[in-house]
């Protein structure tokens, strides 16, 4: 009876093992994903807005995170205002740098969750990963940063 009952299970076995390996030749292999395309920069489509400036320069320095915060530093320091007016100005400089720092975390979080998928279907390299993943981390320590030392007067 034993031997019987041996024979039975390497019988089972066997034939679990075949049906698993037949389940496995039937899968489909999944199609080839079509790659998707990146939409062109709207920077080919602009034109100066001063002849001593090219478009390239307005859309990469001038409209740079870095240069507005610049800018919003100079406002705060070129105010003349005070009593409730300066608390005023505190607030609207404080606004504008919030929605740039927050624009800026969110942009480098949108990029790096790209970047997953992209790692994963094989468009891009480890160290290209790490890269956008770097920068993600820079740009949400700024916004942790900048969050701790914001405040609304009033």
């Amino acid at each position: 009876m034993t031997k019987m009952k041996n024979r039975t299970v390497v019988v089972i076995s066997l034939v679990a093992m075949a049906l698993a390996l037949w389940a496995v030749g039937c899968r489909q292999e999944a199609e080839p994903r079509e790659p998707i395309q990146p939409e062109p920069s709207i920077l080919g489509s602009l034109e100066p807005v001063h002849p001593d400036e090219p478009a390239e320069h307005t859309f990469n320095e001038r409209f740079s995170l870095e240069n507005a915060l610049r800018r919003v530093d100079q406002i705060r320091e070129s105010s003349t205002a005070t009593g409730e007016a300066a608390m005023a100005m505190n607030n609207w400089t404080g606004a504008i740098e919030g929605t740039l720092m927050k624009q800026e975390y969110l942009a480098k979080k949108a990029d790096f969750e790209l970047a997953k998928y992209r790692l994963r279907d094989g468009e891009i390299t480890q160290a290209e990963f790490d890269e956008r993943e770097a920068t993600f981390r820079k740009a949400e320590a700024d916004f942790k940063e900048f969050w701790g030392s914001f405040g609304i007067s009033d």
